[in-house]
């Protein structure tokens, strides 16, 4: 059971790092994306949450007719027509603004950390194997 809690102690610390710094790098309207960013450890596993457009923020889109409903209140924060921008979209796509970096480039200290978890793990599962062969 301790070994367990050792891998969910280190996913928890991996997935406030990596959402703290996703939430530093992502572009900000409402701050509704920003604030939608949060992880879960489930089964041992690391899940990233966030609001269902993130994606498409990150990647940026390939040219679409956007509904006007979804662009309107942003074009007017940022003082444009609507038509206009729906058009430029139309057109040309969304360009990416990538923020999701945390995610797919690791730096050495978040291997370390989940190596450190995986290493006591399976030390703890080889002596328990030892010992009861040893009785």
């Amino acid at each position: 059971m301790a070994n367990k809690y050792l891998l969910s102690e280190a996913l928890e610390e991996l997935g406030e790092v990596i959402v703290d710094k996703m939430r530093v790098d992502v572009p900000v309207d409402t701050g509704a994306l920003r604030d939608s960013i949060m992880y879960e450890v489930k089964d041992d596993t690391l899940i990233i949450h966030m609001l269902e457009y993130g994606q498409a923020v990150n990647d940026g889109t390939r040219p679409h007719r956007p509904p006007i409903s979804v662009i309107e209140g942003w074009s007017k924060r940022k003082g444009l027509n609507h038509w206009g921008v729906a058009a430029n979209i139309e057109k040309y796509g969304t360009r990416a603004q990538p923020f999701m970096e945390p995610i797919e480039e690791f730096d050495r200290e978040y291997y370390k950390l989940l190596d450190d978890a995986t290493y006591e793990i399976l030390e703890g599962y080889v002596w328990e194997k030892i010992s009861k062969y040893k009785k």
